[in-house]
């Protein structure tokens, strides 16, 4: 049996499931896998786990024929325990396990439009080792709205797992402390970046010759020339991009570099792009040129991590590992357990 990825949200769902067993004289045949692939399903689509509980077990008995499932549903939800003061404190790299209480301190770098209406508040927290995204869900109860450019000691919140990657969730529980002088952070989300380091392993697509929507506030990557699925009909603007990704050692990230960062990589500026495009009419040409530059290259990028995808600003060209290096390590390697 595999590991299960809410263990405490099943229970809450298998104690719901026996009490109405007694009530309705039925037998509800769910194993607890079937139950955690149903949680994570409404995960998956943006739901509070806290209410994803209530969700399955009415899914749950309403197959069972049950009629008057809200019976059983009142009031129910996932384990919401943490309120304890023995919350370990974590730094932003020492989060890497979900459905755990704990205790952190961050500053707000920025928060973010969400598209979904379930979701209050959204955005990005910061410390001295990284950062995370943080939640708070419109079903929490929480009221309080955290402030860019503001550091907060958070007691307790939850670790939720996304996509691949690691947030923080804010809680009725929750204690949030504004940090003001010295207990503050001293983090500018206005001069904030992090530090990547890898090589380019792959590409992908809708980069090269691009078109975007040319509305300031939009900007987006267009799918169809002259069309914005949020703006209309447009007249899109040409720009160039690269977009790749970059395998640390550690991890992957997809990163993009701008048209002034292709130039400067890849030795290719727009005016050239547009040339090579009308020459061979094709703008796959650019992509092509683009990958054969850049493709092995080791790079140090200084940006800002958006969650599993990294916004370079600043970048210089690393070494590649010596073959001495590469033998050592995979001498390491062989010598491991």
């Amino acid at each position: 049996m595999s590991e299960l990825k809410y263990p405490d949200a099943v229970d809450g769902v298998k104690d719901v499931l026996e009490t109405a067993e007694q009530e309705e004289d039925v037998e509800i045949g769910v194993d607890d896998e079937a139950i955690s692939e149903r949680l994570e399903e409404y995960v998956d689509a943006r739901i509070d786990p806290e209410d994803a509980v209530r969700y399955v077990v009415e899914d749950i008995l309403e197959d069972a024929g049950v009629e008057n499932t809200s019976e059983y549903t009142r009031g129910v939800s996932g384990s919401r325990r943490g309120g304890s003061t023995d919350n370990e404190q974590l730094t932003a790299e020492e989060i890497v396990e979900p459905n755990r209480w704990i205790e952190f301190e961050g500053t707000v770098i920025e928060t973010f439009d969400t598209s979904s209406d379930s979701i209050a508040q959204q955005g990005r927290l910061a410390d001295d080792t990284g950062t995370i995204r943080f939640t708070i869900w419109e079903s929490s109860d929480v009221e309080t709205r955290l402030e860019e450019g503001k550091s907060y000691n958070l007691e307790p919140v939850v670790v939720n797992e996304f996509q691949g990657e690691f947030e923080i969730k804010l809680e009725n529980v929750t204690d949030i402390a504004e940090l003001k002088g010295d207990d503050a952070l001293g983090i500018d989300p206005d001069e904030y970046t992090e530090t990547v380091s890898g090589a380019i392993i792959k590409f992908q697509d809708q980069m090269g010759l691009i078109d975007r929507c040319p509305n300031e506030d939009c900007r987006r990557v267009l799918q169809q020339v002259n069309y914005c699925p949020d703006c209309g009909e447009v007249d899109s603007e040409l720009d160039l991009r690269t977009k790749a990704v970059v395998d640390t050692g550690n991890d992957t990230w997809t990163i993009f570099l701008d048209e002034e960062n292709t130039e400067a990589l890849a030795h290719i500026n727009l005016q050239e792009a547009k040339r090579m495009v009308e020459e061979h009419n094709d703008r796959s040409v650019v992509r092509w040129a683009i990958e054969e530059e850049l493709h092995g290259e080791y790079l140090k990028l200084w940006g800002r991590d958006r969650g599993r995808r990294f916004d370079v600003e600043e970048f210089e060209l690393a070494p590649s590992p010596k073959i001495d290096e590469l033998q050592e390590l995979q001498d390491e390697l062989k010598g491991l357990p």
